[in-house]
C-alpha cells in the first residue's frame, strides 16, 4: 500500500504530533511504501521520503507513487492548508483518514471557542464528515468527540521498549514531569492544588517535583505565578525543556 502522511508542522522539536507521526511512519514502512508531505518547514522522517509544501502545492505534483497514493493520512484538523488537499483527494478518489491528535474533544474545543465554531461551520465539518475514517487514540477520545463522521478506528501511539537499563542508583526522591507548560490541558492546575494542600508532607519527606517543558500558549508566566502565590516553589520546581537523550 502507498501511504502519504500529511502534516503542517513548523517546529518538530518538542512537538508531540511530530513524535507520534514519526513512530507511525517508522513501523508502517515495514509493510508499506510511505511518504511524508509536510506543509510547514522543519519536519522530515529518517524512514521515508519527505516532501515540503514549499516545493509542492498539490498531492498530484508529488513524485510517483505519492502523486496518487492509496491512502492519505491527515494529522490534526485545524490546518487551513488541508482544505484544498482533502478536496483534491475527493476529486481524485483517494481515500483519506484523519488523526485528530486530541483536537476534537470537548476540552480542546473550548479553546478559541468562537473561532472554532466558525471554522467548523465554514471549513472543517465537511472535511471531517467526508473522511473515510477518523483515527482516535482510545475509546475516551472517541466518546468525547461530537462530530459527524463515517467510521472510526481506535489505534494507540504505541510504546517502545527503552534501550537502556535503569540502575535505580539515584538517592533523591524527586518526581519528574515532562511535557508542555499548558496548564489546563496537562492538569498542571490540579498538580499545583494538590501540592499546595499537602506541601508540609512534601517538605517533611524531602520530595520535590521537577517540571521540565517548553512554554505553550504563553502559559509559563501564569504557571510561575500560580506556584509563587501558593508558596510551594520549593516543592514544584520549574525547569526548561529537555529533548531526546536528555529525557532518558
Amino acid at each position: 500500500m502507498i501511504i502519504l502522511h500529511i502534516t503542517d508542522i513548523l517546529k518538530a522539536e518538542g512537538n508531540g504530533v511530530a513524535v507520534a507521526v514519526g513512530n507511525y511512519i517508522k513501523y508502517e514502512t515495514q509493510n508499506n511504501e510511505v511518504g511524508l508531505y509536510n506543509l510547514g518547514n522543519n519536519f522530515k522522517s529518517d524512514y521515508c521520503k519527505s516532501y515540503s509544501g514549499n516545493d509542492y502545492n498539490k498531492i498530484s505534483e508529488l513524485p510517483k507513487p505519492f502523486c496518487k497514493p492509496d491512502l492519505v493520512v491527515f494529522n490534526e484538523v485545524y490546518k487551513p492548508k488541508y482544505i484544498k488537499l482533502y478536496k483534491e483527494c475527493i476529486r481524485q478518489k483517494i481515500k483519506y483518514i484523519i488523526i485528530p491528535h486530541g483536537c476534537l474533544v470537548k476540552e480542546s474545543q473550548k479553546r478559541h471557542h468562537l473561532k472554532k465554531i466558525i471554522g467548523n461551520v465554514l471549513l472543517f465539518n465537511r472535511f471531517i464528515r467526508k473522511a473515510n475514517a477518523i483515527q482516535f487514540l482510545n475509546e475516551n477520545e472517541k466518546n468525547d468527540t461530537h462530530f459527524s463522521y463515517r467510521k472510526y478506528i481506535i489505534a494507540g501511539n504505541g510504546v517502545e521498549k527503552p534501550s537502556y537499563k535503569n540502575t535505580n542508583d539515584n538517592t533523591n526522591k524527586d518526581l519528574i514531569f515532562i511535557g508542555r507548560y499548558e496548564i489546563m490541558h496537562k492538569g498542571l492546575d490540579l498538580l499545583v492544588k494538590i501540592c499546595d494542600e499537602n506541601c508540609e508532607w512534601f517538605r517533611k519527606n524531602k520530595i520535590k517535583i521537577q517540571l521540565y517543558g517548553r512554554d505553550s500558549r504563553n502559559e509559563l508566566a501564569e504557571l510561575n505565578k500560580m506556584i509563587e502565590d501558593s508558596k510551594i516553589k520549593d516543592v514544584l520546581v520549574v525547569n526548561g525543556p529537555i529533548y531526546d537523550k536528555e529525557k532518558e
